[in-house]
């Protein structure tokens, strides 16, 4: 009989047992918030997180995420979405955000789907929109037309002279370069591109144009990735002024990723360089100069020594900055070097057409 009593008590744990773990097993796979990657505003004022919701669904299904934007007060809104990323979890490559003056704009991106972009505005209002993965690029680009940027003022276009050796460059210091970078970087996207100068790589080279002995500072985000979007810093070696500022793409292969970057890169330093062009007018630049290194190549253009410099065939002038193009063993670069009236009168005679930038 007593065995007969335990038999219902021994069943009922069982029951009880099951049904905690089916309830775990429905609060990880369905319900469980886990956090991916989060983003702060410039001021400070806002955050936007990305959070998985669950497990994807099983097999090879959709995940289901949210994105949270909150400010000092709480949560502002809230945007439930899925991601058919081919049954894998979600990572932070999964969302690219863009800080806006009255929202913020987040791309989703999956193995299996259209690229989205979510809008979450400050007033609590959410709208989504699918964007498509060939046309997500071409989003980015036009965010840059409607985003206030806003620089310091550092004009490059006032600091060319000729140092003590008659040599042609700008007196602006790296580090200048490097703070003005980072804050227009810092108000598209939320965070710093390039560190301090000391985690630069650097070498002693000749820098492009001019050919001048250089410190040659080069910085890649990526060291691992021998393809990743460079850029190059050449200065004086007791480092009293910059010959030239170079950007590189290595086009090997397809890689739409890294020619994003590439392209934000530029924007950010072009942007620097010419801070009272609009954002219009240094994507058109950007464009022009892309075009050029498919006409100029390393190697066709002797220079007065017998040297070889990248061939030039035109140099697109602001003020005393000049800025070209050229192709050189499978990488485009798109160059920035100052101006004097010395180096401007050499390159007339040379044949190199200038460009007026208005």
């Amino acid at each position: 009989m007593k065995v007969l009593k335990k038999i219902p008590l021994a069943l009922l744990g069982i029951g009880v047992g099951f049904a905690l773990l089916l309830g775990r097993f429905l609060y990880t796979t369905k319900y469980k918030i886990s956090d991916i990657d989060s983003a702060r505003s410039i001021d400070g004022n806002y955050q936007v997180s990305f959070q998985a919701i669950g497990e994807p669904d099983w097999p090879f299904g959709a995940s289901h995420a949210r994105l949270v934007l909150k400010d000092k007060n709480g949560i502002i809104s809230q945007s439930k979405i899925k991601v058919a990323n081919d049954g894998g979890m979600l990572q932070p490559d999964n969302w690219h955000v863009i800080w806006q003056g009255n929202c913020v704009q987040i791309i989703i991106s999956g193995e299996e789907q259209e690229d989205e972009i979510d809008t979450l505005y400050f007033d609590g209002t959410v709208t989504s929109e699918r964007i498509g993965k060939k046309n997500s690029v071409q989003e980015i680009q036009k965010l840059w037309d409607i985003t206030p940027i806003h620089t310091d003022k550092f004009h490059f276009s006032t600091q060319t002279a000729e140092n003590k050796k008659g040599e042609t460059v700008f007196t602006a210091f790296i580090n200048d370069f490097i703070s003005s970078f980072n804050r227009i970087y810092q108000q598209m996207y939320a965070e710093d591109y390039l560190p301090p100068i000391s985690s630069w790589t650097r070498l002693l080279e000749q820098s492009p144009c001019f050919e001048y002995d250089s410190v040659h500072y080069r910085f890649s985000a990526d060291e691992q990735t021998w393809s990743m979007p460079t850029i190059s810093i050449y200065t004086s070696k007791n480092e009293d002024g910059i010959y030239e500022i170079k950007l590189t793409f290595d086009e090997h292969g397809d890689q739409e990723p890294l020619y994003t970057q590439f392209e934000k890169m530029c924007f950010c330093s072009l942007k620097t360089i010419l801070p009272e062009q609009s954002n219009a007018d240094i994507r058109d630049l950007y464009e022009k100069l892309y075009i050029q290194t498919e006409e100029n190549f390393w190697g066709d253009y002797p220079s007065d020594d017998g040297t070889e410099r990248p061939a030039i065939n035109k140099i697109y002038q602001y003020d005393t900055v000049g800025l070209y193009g050229y192709y050189g063993a499978g990488t485009a670069n798109l160059c920035v070097i100052p101006l004097t009236q010395k180096a401007i009168a050499r390159f007339k005679q040379e044949g190199v057409e200038m460009v007026e930038i208005k």
